[in-house]
């Protein structure tokens, strides 16, 4: 099996205690028969990642949670199981449970070589 290649990246930042229900990345390229992977981080008590979506339809699902230093910090790990059709500008979309502060979250796409699904 081939080993994944890093194609390219971008994030956002959702800045201090003023967040939101939501956060959006910046666009991107993303390549053809690649994979999407998100990281996102944010420091609210209760509050989870309830779905992450993008603006090319991709389905992604979450490969893992850790709590941070502290019973209010969430970092979770989501992928796209699938390969991606590839586009010009995607923007991914973090969707939170409730208003988080403290967000963050970037997305990468990375090339596999022609691997039909990494479930």
């Amino acid at each position: 099996m081939a080993l994944p290649v890093f194609v390219r990246a971008t994030g956002a930042y959702g800045g201090g205690p003023a967040g939101g229900p939501a956060l959006t990345t910046s666009a991107m390229a993303t390549e053809a028969g690649g994979y999407l992977f998100v990281s996102t981080t944010h420091y609210t008590p209760g509050v989870n990642v309830s779905a992450i979506t993008d603006t090319v339809g991709n389905t992604f699902v979450r490969a893992g949670t850790v709590q941070g230093g502290d019973a209010n910090q969430d970092n979770e790990i989501w992928y796209t199981p699938n390969p991606i059709t590839g586009t010009l500008s995607n923007a991914v979309i973090v969707k939170y449970t409730a208003s988080a502060s403290y967000r963050d979250v970037a997305q990468c796409c990375f090339s596999w070589g022609g691997t039909s699904s990494i479930t």
